[in-house]
């Protein structure tokens, strides 16, 4: 079941877990809804995640994938057509915490571009060692 970080309206499933959304530090407005997508999100099988998109047409999102461990096909084509719907509308939508082997997986897919992920933190270069020469 997906975790939902902001007041939601009263027809999604009650077991979502509510708070107050903070800022993204992206720049979606401040009335974005932020959704924490579990470590397995199956739409199929949680028709819950269908029904928050639907149920949040009009408001701006970021859907938050850090704990996904098993990015699905199903999981895919439903941000595709959520992108592809806000980007149209003009409706604010990200997609933040992909982990670098689901990114490597949509970029095989040939998905990468076409869903609005958030760019990676720049990671810290690694320490150089000192090598020998012999």
């Amino acid at each position: 079941m997906p975790t939902l970080n902001q007041q939601i309206p009263p027809a999604l499933p009650e077991q979502a877990a509510i708070s107050a959304a903070a800022a993204c530090g992206t720049a979606m407005p401040a009335q974005t809804v932020v959704l924490d997508l579990p470590s397995r999100a199956d739409p199929l099988a949680d028709p819950s995640l269908a029904a928050f998109f639907h149920n949040n047409r009009d408001t701006a999102l970021r859907v938050n994938a850090a704990g996904l461990r098993q990015f699905s096909g199903l999981l895919a084509e439903l941000l595709l057509t959520e992108a592809a719907d806000r980007r149209e509308r003009g409706i604010p939508f990200a997609i933040s915490g992909v982990s670098t082997l689901h990114r490597a997986q949509l970029t095989l897919l040939g998905l990468i571009n076409a869903l609005p992920i958030a760019p990676e933190p720049s990671a810290s270069p690694a320490p150089m060692s000192e090598g020998r020469s012999t």
